[in-house]
């Protein structure tokens, strides 16, 4: 740093030069920062003035961890569909096991409320149980990296206690363990004590009451507002609740086209896939549940690669190939002759490995072998 008239005295500022001005200000309250830098880039929005906070020392790793944020969120949100369909599952295949003692408990007295309740309780517990063990396994990793690779980040890491993330977290778990478990709890309600006597009923074809649709609404609204006020990226959420919603619809539809063609199928002479055509047809058949699963998972998983692409292509557009180990700037042609020796002589005060190191380097930059200066 020196004066301005030292500068000019330099004879380095002409037409063309790279001269940046910068200022540093003070201010009285750190929170300020923000308020201020937007209301001067509002009130010069032609100045080309350059404005940064404490908070964006370093434009080039915000943005950076900006896109990293991003894709960090769709893989949660991935992450989050998929888990509601293995939850959807499991509830599904631990109900149907239970259909003979849910028809002898309607046998017995039991209404639909206290099936329902019981089972919902059963199931929030376990849901409360796994998100309580993700918890503690997510809050233990950071301070298990610290301790075994601590020394090898480039920078360090401070783990922490954040009481909002575990309830969000929380939040989450738990909305999608009963969002995802209340059709197949819906359905359990509806069995009768005929079942006992009719072997195997067709459970999937049974539809939930209005009271249970209407409870799975305002599940599907509450774990949709957790996702927009937790998410930074708004727009991102939104459209992600968009293509989940579109992607459930269209497999759902193209699961129930697909069981109306194999109706259609004329019966094969082999006894094997007759049986097999049948068996898509029959009660309680789970195909329409598995083309359905089978898509909504391979969506998530191209989702998955396409953001591991993008990771990829942003780690490696951010780091050129190869670099130059020297820059001079502010070299002009008229400062040099071609009688002068190019390139420059190092002193030998340096430290002689020092010294063969940079002229080494100096040799190999290209703008050296023309004997100009650039």
């Amino acid at each position: 740093m020196i004066s301005q008239q030292a500068l000019l005295a330099t004879g380095l500022v002409q037409p063309g030069s790279l001269i940046n001005y910068a200022y540093r200000i003070k201010l009285p309250q750190q929170s300020q920062s923000t308020v201020i830098k937007t209301e001067l880039q509002q009130r010069f929005p032609d100045s080309g003035w350059r404005i940064r906070s404490w908070s964006d020392a370093a434009p080039r790793v915000r943005f950076f961890l900006d896109r990293m944020e991003t894709n960090l969120t769709l893989l949660g949100l991935c992450s989050l569909l998929v888990g509601g369909l293995g939850i959807s599952g499991a509830v599904r295949g631990y109900l149907n096991g239970k259909r003979n003692h849910i028809a002898t408990m309607k046998c017995l007295g039991a209404t639909r409320r206290m099936i329902f309740t019981t089972y919902l309780l059963q199931i929030m517990l376990l849901g409360l149980s796994a998100s309580a063990a993700g918890l503690m396994a997510g809050a233990s990793l950071p301070y298990i990296l610290n301790q075994v690779f601590g020394n090898s980040f480039p920078f360090p890491l401070d783990p922490g206690f954040f009481p909002q993330v575990w309830a969000v977290a929380s939040l989450f778990g738990l909305l999608t363990a009963l969002l995802f478990s209340l059709h197949a709890l819906g359905q359990a309600c509806q069995i009768t004590p005929a079942s006992l006597f009719r072997g195997y009923g067709s459970g999937d074809s049974i539809k939930p009451t209005f009271r249970i649709r209407l409870l799975m609404v305002a599940s599907a609204l509450a774990l949709i507002a957790v996702i927009l006020i937790s998410s930074p990226d708004k727009r991102l959420a939104l459209w992600f609740i968009v293509g989940a919603a579109s992607c459930t619809t269209l497999f759902r539809l193209l699961a129930w086209v697909m069981l109306r063609l194999t109706r259609k199928l004329p019966r094969h002479s082999n006894t094997i896939i007759r049986f097999a055509q049948t068996n898509m047809q029959r009660p309680g058949s789970p195909a329409g549940g598995m083309i359905f699963s089978l898509g909504i998972g391979l969506t998530a998983l191209v989702m998955i690669v396409q953001v591991q692409g993008s990771l990829n292509a942003m780690i490696s557009d951010s780091l050129p190939a190869s670099a130059p180990a020297y820059f001079f700037l502010t070299s002009s042609r008229s400062s040099w002759t071609r009688s002068e020796r190019w390139p420059p002589v190092i002193p030998m005060s340096m430290n002689s490995a020092i010294h063969r190191l940079c002229a080494d380097a100096l040799r190999r930059f290209p703008a050296y072998r023309s004997n100009a200066p650039t």
